[in-house]
């Protein structure tokens, strides 16, 4: 009578894998001897797919994008290019850029009440984007009355403007607060201020003025209100 050894499951695969063994690594050598190069080129080229998926381009191609530099470490030098000047706008706001109004613009509530604050102060979304421009032919700067768009620069009153669209601010003052700040005042009611950071100059508010803000309450304030003006 035969006797079968047994062998467990787990000896099996090592078993039919010691006698094979030599024959598999023989075909693989003829393989790769015989379609080295074929079997060369669809590894690299299988690489290649994996690190540049469908779609997605190498960072390393894409240039770098420049940085704006900062027009001028002088501050009217940098006012004259930033009013002009979109690009400069976009870098050279803080972010976020601060608005200064009325207290009452926003609450219902009356001017110069001492129960309410004068101003509100608000974030704003986006750089900021002045409304003066600066006319080198004329060494002033002029009140447009639009903001630039994105990517554009102004030139001239002559190239940019019609002569109906702008007008001379005759009470332009750049006004020097610290080494840090200074405040820019024009006849439209406004105030910006530009503030040192990083080594340039960045526009960080802008302030609407009405003089009804500090009125003396209540008789004064109630005479400056124009719907309750004594008529003429």
């Amino acid at each position: 009578m035969v006797r079968l050894e047994k062998h467990s499951i787990q000896s099996r695969p090592v078993m039919h894998w010691s006698v094979f063994c030599p024959f598999t690594a023989l075909v693989a050598i003829c393989l790769l001897g015989c379609n080295g190069n074929a079997v060369g080129n669809a590894v690299s080229n299988e690489a290649a797919s994996s690190t540049a998926p469908s779609g997605i381009t190498d960072s390393s191609l894409v240039p770098a994008a420049t940085a704006v530099a900062c027009p001028s470490a002088d501050f009217k030098g940098f006012l004259k290019a930033f009013a002009n000047d979109a690009n400069l706008q976009d870098a050279f706001s803080s972010k976020p850029v601060k608005h200064k109004y009325p207290y009452y613009w926003k609450h219902n509530s009356q001017p110069g009440d001492p129960a309410n604050p004068k101003w509100v102060i608000d974030d704003e979304p986006g750089p900021a984007r002045v409304r003066y421009r600066y006319d080198a032919a004329t060494d002033k700067f002029v009140w447009v009355g639009k903001k630039l768009k994105q990517g554009q620069h102004w030139t001239s009153i002559d190239i940019d403007e019609k002569p109906t669209s702008y007008a001379q601010l005759r009470n332009f003052r750049i006004h020097r607060v610290s080494d840090a700040q200074y405040d820019v005042e024009y006849d439209k009611g406004g105030i910006d201020t530009y503030e040192l950071k990083s080594g340039c100059w960045h526009f960080s508010q802008h302030w609407e003025l009405e003089s009804i803000v500090d009125c003396k309450w209540p008789d004064e304030c109630r005479k400056q209100r124009e719907y309750e003006a004594p008529p003429k």
